[in-house]
């Protein structure tokens, strides 16, 4: 097993598992699950309640779930939680291996809980926007950031003073960070909806507005919508207003440098193209970031439950039904770790394709979205043969011979509430 361990592999092309590859054959001859959602069990009694309008983010070992919002549970589930009821004021962590869950016990959390914007930057967690309860009434623009390097008692919000062209309080916004910059785009204060552009210099804590120069070329004002940063240019992904959404058969790009926009023609798979949509969700694959996937999302009464990816330097749409869940999904939120497992958290589920007998709920699904170095399959293929590793002390994991780089993902602090 060591041996295994210690060998150095690199990522498998990903474009090498396109739905056209017979994936199903493939994850059973690797043993482990391609472009295939599996939903996670909880080995611990502590996990969130269930919500939705949350935001998360991962690293390779920690999924770190933000805020979110759910009106149908009692007073006396959690007395605590009363206080700010229906949001949660609250950031939580999920070991991605161990499927354990765990409370951070952090001070100064925001009080713009829902529909906020969450980037995660090696250990700096940002949160910026979003609203309260009820929705629009009030919103924020405040930047927040939170060290979790930092030790259990000494974690804590802290707002970062910025000066220039600030963004108006909006919620639903698109954020993204590229290098030194983090760029918002759109969003709603629940009565008016966006397509603004701002960008932040982490640096010197001023913000930007980037006025475009050709504003006859920009796309329609909206909320939850996605974005993803390819070659230096933005791209939106779905969003809408209100009960209506918009279609991602053309795709609007923004690019900085030029402060223009322009709009891409897609291509469909044997599908067809997927349907149009607002909080849905989205990751990129770190090692080929031409390639996007969403999830879920809704379009007036209709809730999705498919998953696709597009291809930026293809311009090809591909369905994803492998990957697909059994059920609509809207207002959850999807992160992705280094090695490209998609991870998907929470949200409104939906057993037919309208709102009526809609729950929001607390699960965690998973899904290969590239074929991950072999590393992480013996480690994953390990775990599931001997789960009693999950409970083994940091000693008893070096007996067995665990390389160094895969101890620090089995072992947590002790799990509070």
């Amino acid at each position: 097993m060591g041996s295994v361990f210690d060998r150095s592999y690199s990522t498998v092309n990903c474009n090498s598992v396109m739905p056209e590859t017979d994936t199903k054959n493939l994850s059973e001859e690797i043993g482990v699950k391609i472009l295939s959602y599996s939903q996670h069990s909880w080995d611990s009694e502590c996990a969130p309640l269930p919500r939705s309008g949350h935001r998360v983010a991962c690293d390779d070992k920690y999924l770190y779930s933000f805020g979110g919002y759910n009106p149908n549970i009692g007073t006396n589930v959690h007395p605590e939680w009363t206080p700010d009821r229906p949001l949660f004021r609250e950031l939580w962590r999920y070991n991605i291996l161990t499927h354990r869950w765990k409370k951070l016990p952090v001070q100064n959390i925001p009080r713009i809980l829902a529909s906020s914007s969450v980037v995660l930057s090696g250990t700096v967690l940002f949160v910026f926007g979003g609203t309260g309860a009820p929705f629009g009434e009030e919103c924020s623009r405040d930047l927040y950031v939170c060290n979790l390097a930092q030790k259990d008692e000494e974690l804590s919000f802290q707002v970062v003073p910025t000066t220039g062209d600030l963004p108006e309080p909006l919620y639903g916004q698109g954020v993204l960070l590229d290098q030194n910059y983090l760029y918002t785009v759109g969003g709603t204060s629940g009565y008016i909806f966006s397509n603004e552009i701002y960008r932040l210099d982490l640096g010197t804590q001023v913000w930007e507005h980037l006025k475009v120069q050709n504003p006859q070329s920009a796309p329609d004002a909206r909320y939850r919508h996605e974005l993803a940063l390819y070659k230096g240019e933005i791209y939106m992904f779905g969003g809408g207003v209100n009960d209506s959404a918009f279609d991602l058969k053309k795709i609007p790009v923004f690019n900085p440098n030029k402060r223009e926009w322009r709009t891409i023609t897609t291509f469909p798979c044997k599908k067809g193209y997927p349907e149009r949509r607002k909080s849905h969700s989205l990751v990129q694959v770190p090692s080929q970031p031409n390639l996007i996937i969403i999830c879920g999302g809704n379009h007036g009464l209709e809730q999705h439950q498919d998953t696709w990816m597009f291809n930026i330097k293809s311009r090809h749409w591909h369905c994803l039904p492998l990957c697909s869940l059994t059920f609509g999904l809207h207002f959850h939120d999807s992160a992705i770790t280094p090695s490209g497992k998609m991870i998907t958290f929470g949200g409104i589920k939906s057993r037919i394709r309208s709102r009526r007998e809609e729950e929001r709920i607390n699960d965690v699904y998973s899904a290969w979205v590239c074929i991950p170095p072999l590393s992480e399959l013996c480690l994953e293929i390990l775990v599931e043969a001997v789960p009693s590793l999950k409970s083994l002390s940091l000693d008893s994991l070096k007996e067995m011979g665990l390389p160094e780089k895969f101890l620090r993902r089995f072992i947590d602090n002790e799990n509070t509430c």
